[in-house]
């Protein structure tokens, strides 16, 4: 899986980057190897009206979510000549850098698995300072049963636990 953590391009306000987002999206539809490579995109927009949901940061824009075929398909879709062609040039349009720059390539375990929904809480977790990468997945497995039993998650329908696969970008250091 891909995740996009994204930022808008300054220019666009906050209520105009959903729809430059859709359109964004729309060009890597019509790329081949987009098609063949991802098997599900979801796309998830920061949520403008109403009250922040307590502990939620506004630092991003949105989360995109792109299932892929496999491993390497997040290395392959990086090096693809027609999607450097068609959505490369069109990232400056939409987002405050290049789409590489933000993404986070991660291992999905679903925990709970249920029809998804309207609504996505997507939260970045970093380990503490100290803390081996092997010493924080460890605790976080043996801490899933029993966090899937707390307040946030006993409503949930689908939980899913992304494990950062590959070296974060700079900046983007979450596990």
């Amino acid at each position: 899986k891909m995740i996009y953590l994204a930022r808008r391009n300054p220019a666009l306000a906050p209520e105009q980057f959903p729809q430059a987002w859709r359109e964004h999206s729309a060009l890597g539809a019509g790329c081949t190897n987009v098609r063949d490579k991802v098997l599900s995109v979801t796309q998830c927009s920061r949520v403008l009206e109403g009250p922040p949901l307590p502990g939620a940061s506004s630092d991003y824009d949105g989360v995109n979510l792109l299932a892929l075929r496999d491993l390497q398909a997040a290395t392959d879709i990086w090096n693809d000549a027609e999607t450097l062609a068609i959505m490369r040039p069109d990232e400056p349009r939409v987002f405050s850098t290049y789409v590489r720059e933000f993404t986070l390539v991660c291992q999905e375990r679903v925990l709970r698995d249920a029809p998804r929904g309207r609504c996505c809480v997507v939260g970045f977790l970093r380990r503490r300072p100290g803390l081996t990468r092997a010493g924080f997945q460890q605790a976080w497995a043996v801490g899933e049963a029993s966090e899937l039993k707390t307040a946030g998650f006993t409503e949930a329908g689908r939980v899913v636990h992304n494990d950062v696969h590959a070296d974060p970008p700079p900046g983007y250091d979450y596990d």
